[in-house]
């Protein structure tokens, strides 16, 4: 080869190994800049070359890293997985892949390398919240099914016994329409499709299921769909309400008894009433016609005799004629009493205020008081029966005025406060009070705290008094202490 031809071989040569070097510069430029860790290993393991990437992934500097072995078997296109120390003391997992290049005029490993410890955490707690939600989907005591396009692929243990089955493949498998009860078939169709279409979930709603041998059963289900193995899938939730259902069936039998046992019972007591009132009155008048004997003869008799007898003769007479008086009055107030259970309610707003001073003026018409200070609340209002709150207010005042007749200064009250949205009238008096540990008696008739021949009565008055407050769903109570007075409460509803 003449010396023209060698010069022009020395130049191809020289512009190759520049370009190679070029290429290697790139290359190594690539490589550097690269923000997946890259590793350059010879054949014998010995790592050449270190980006910073995989720096900060090892967390050494590349001169601690280059010279040194990788410690790792390379396996040329494939993916390992391999774990390495990396910050904080952790370890990092790492998919490493490696090809075969040429660097340096040298075959080597190329390998390149990826952080995947985020992502394997996230799969593991992926797999143990499955594995939770399994173990809860097994362990719940509502049948829990899956299905796609019709079929069911999933039944847990409680699904399976719900619907008589003893195995999975009872049940897998099955078209869901399998187990719906006939009547309900087009309700659950047009449950599904609106899932489908606009519904994220099924609210609880009861429908019939079918066993495996035919039995029918209560069912309440609820349902949601989710992406079942890139299908849309319905998850249902089914609780078995047979028994709930046997029980509200009894508790609707027991209500049907129990009513028409109140109306046999309220029908009987209505019948006992009317014989009880009818044979009232007929007691009453056999009561009432020898009384007015009795009352006529001693004034016969008082007349006829009178300037025979004797004071203590004549003081005789006039007991028997006070005691016929007396019981006569027992009798029509025990009929009074009897009647106030048969009065229907006529409720209206009254003016207690203005209804307190017309019974005061009506009492001290028939027995004046001295020295009375009577002091009313002015506004006070209930919403009663009018003629019998008349009753109430005019025993309340009657007993108050009569228990402070001997006081030279009698003080009577009567006000309303209001406590937890109700109204409370109370009548207060300074008289001659009780002991409150005869309290339990005080409504009952013929209870008498004083004798009568200080204070006069027949026992009756606040036993209207708390009859007429029943009737109003009310309450009446008392308060009062032996020679300081007394205070009557009561609450109508």
């Amino acid at each position: 080869m003449d010396k023209q031809g060698e010069n022009h071989k020395e130049e191809i040569i020289k512009a190759l190994r520049k370009e190679l070097v070029t290429s290697e510069i790139r290359f190594q430029n690539i490589i550097t800049q690269n923000s997946i860790p890259i590793l350059i290993v010879s054949q014998d393991g010995i790592i050449r070359f270190a980006n910073p990437a995989a720096e900060y992934l090892f967390h050494k500097s590349k001169e601690k890293l280059i010279s040194q072995p990788l410690g790792y078997p390379i396996l040329s296109d494939e993916v390992a997985e391999i774990i390495i120390p990396s910050r904080n003391s952790l370890s990092a997992i790492v998919e490493m892949r490696a090809v075969e290049t040429v660097w340096e005029e040298e075959t080597v490993f190329l390998v390149s390398m990826r952080d995947v410890t985020e992502r394997r955490n996230m799969e593991q707690q992926l797999r143990i919240g499955e594995e939770r939600y399994r173990s809860l989907v097994e362990l719940s005591p509502f049948g829990i099914y899956v299905h796609v396009d019709g079929k069911c692929v999933f039944a847990n243990s409680a699904g399976i016994r719900l619907l008589g089955g003893k195995y999975p493949e009872d049940i897998i498998g099955q078209s869901v329409m399998r187990f719906v009860h006939p009547d309900f078939r087009e309700l659950v169709v047009s449950r599904i499709k609106s899932l489908f279409v606009d519904e994220r979930q099924l609210a609880p709603v009861e429908e019939k299921f079918i066993k495996l041998d035919g039995t029918p059963i209560d069912v309440e289900v609820s349902g949601i769909k989710f992406d079942y193995s890139g299908k849309i899938a319905v998850q249902l939730v089914v609780v078995d309400i047979t028994e709930r259902k046997k029980s509200e069936e009894a508790i609707r039998n027991l209500n049907v008894e129990l009513e028409a046992t109140v109306r046999d019972r309220t029908k009987q007591l209505e019948i006992m009433n009317s014989e009880l009132e009818a044979f009232s009155f007929s007691i009453s008048d056999d009561l009432q016609a020898p009384l007015r004997n009795i009352n006529g003869f001693v004034n016969a008799l008082s007349d006829r005799a009178k300037h025979k007898l004797d004071e203590i003769e004549i003081s005789y007479l006039e007991k028997i004629k006070n005691a016929a008086v007396n019981i006569d009055s027992l009798v029509g107030d025990l009929l009074n009493l009897a009647k106030i259970t048969r009065f229907e309610l006529d409720l209206h707003s009254i003016n207690l205020t203005s209804l307190c001073k017309e019974i005061v003026e009506e009492i001290n018409k028939s027995s004046s008081s001295n020295n009375l200070e009577l002091n009313l609340q002015a506004g006070m209002s209930v919403y009663a029966d009018p003629n019998l709150i008349r009753i109430v207010m005019h025993n309340l005042l009657e007993n108050a005025i009569k228990f402070t007749k001997h006081r030279q200064y009698a003080k009577i009250e009567v006000g309303c406060v209001t406590k937890d949205g109700r109204v409370i009238v109370f009548v207060r008096d300074n008289g001659a009070g009780f002991n409150m540990q005869h309290s339990d008696k005080l409504f009952e008739p013929f209870q008498q705290f004083h004798s009568s021949d200080e204070f006069e009565g027949s026992g009756v008055g606040l036993a209207f008094v708390s009859r007429i407050i029943d009737k109003h769903n009310g309450q009446v109570w008392a308060e009062s202490e032996e020679g300081k007075g007394s205070t009557f409460y009561f609450v109508v509803e």
